[in-house]
């Protein structure tokens, strides 16, 4: 984890090991308007409190263990 993690703002790879899931769900996600980062300059970062609320609207998963 990057030191800016440390701080509350995650970089596209500490986002995704964040979230559990690929960076390019991450972009894809972004793309389509579901995530927005925030810019450090002229880089990406996302919020910790922006992860959470992407996550918290996240549809459940409706399939039980296997």
């Amino acid at each position: 984890m990057t030191s800016i993690a440390l701080r509350g703002a995650y970089t596209y790879g500490d986002a995704a090991d964040y979230c559990g899931c690929s960076e390019q769900t991450l972009r894809n996600d972004v793309a389509e308007g579901r995530l927005a980062p925030v810019f450090h300059g002229t880089k990406p970062v996302f919020l910790r409190a922006e992860l959470d609320a992407y996550l918290a609207a996240l549809p459940e998963s409706k399939g039980g263990k296997r």
